[in-house]
């Protein structure tokens, strides 16, 4: 028993680590430390988890597809589709949200509430198709090393599942700050029409075709190159995401 919690802990600071990569890279830390800087940060914070899981999720279905291609007998695994990988983070956020330590820190108070117009605002304002590119090309480059963590594991489906809904909760609790449902729900459904949606759709229909893996290698050269791009040239490009998050506090 004990082997397994050290295990998911060690998947758990891996994922962590990766978001604060992302956040880190992307400038989108906390620009001081202010209620509102560490607010917003959040916000990409929960965009970037949520962001990481659905690709990864991707992958795994992507996988299960395959073997269901192959094997003649392998009718018991189902084919995943985005809509159904949607759903399971949806599942991981409501169990996360039910959790006893947030059910703890909302008793004691110690949890603002992020709203929805709050995040809608604030993700509409600050990312452009660039920054979309940048955002998924970061954490393709995160996945190799937690697609090999997780592969590790007997159950990858339900380590996924259940790593992602510690990792939130734990992030709530560090942060001090929790995203409303309705909140949630706006940054999952604006990550699934942007470009991560796109790459996610992308690697769910790799095992259909050559053409379709041949569209998708394609399509990830072109997300990485926009992207190296992008960051190499952003001081020139007045780029919203690195400048002081306060500033959005005052935009209508």
């Amino acid at each position: 028993m004990s082997t397994r919690l050290c295990e998911t802990a060690s998947l758990e600071l891996e994922v962590q680590s990766a978001v604060q990569q992302i956040l880190t890279t992307m400038a989108l830390n906390p620009s001081s430390n202010g209620h509102s800087a560490k607010k917003n940060a959040c916000i990409f914070q929960n965009k970037i988890t949520y962001t990481l899981y659905l690709l990864l999720q991707s992958f795994q279905g992507e996988s299960l597809n395959t073997i269901s291609k192959q094997c003649h007998y392998g009718s018991s695994v189902s084919f995943q589709g985005f809509d159904q990988i949607k759903q399971k983070l949806t599942e991981v956020i409501r169990q996360s949200q039910h959790d006893f330590a947030i059910k703890a820190a909302n008793r004691r108070g110690t949890l603002t509430h992020i709203t929805l117009k709050e995040t809608a605002d604030l993700v509409e304002n600050t990312f452009n198709t660039e920054c979309e590119m940048v955002m998924s090309a970061l954490s393709i480059q995160q996945i190799t090393s937690l697609i090999n963590a997780f592969t590790k594991q007997e159950d990858i489906a339900q380590s996924l599942d259940l790593v992602f809904s510690r990792v939130i909760v734990n992030q709530d609790i560090d942060e001090g700050f929790q995203l409303s449902k309705q909140a949630t729900y706006k940054l999952v459904e604006q990550i699934s029409h942007s470009i991560t949606g796109e790459l996610c759709q992308l690697i769910l229909t790799q095992h259909i075709s050559q053409q379709h893996q041949e569209d998708f290698e394609q399509y990830l050269q072109t997300v990485r190159t926009l992207a190296e791009h992008f960051v190499s040239q952003s001081y020139l490009l007045n780029a919203p995401f690195l400048i002081d998050k306060t500033d959005f506090d005052n935009l209508e």
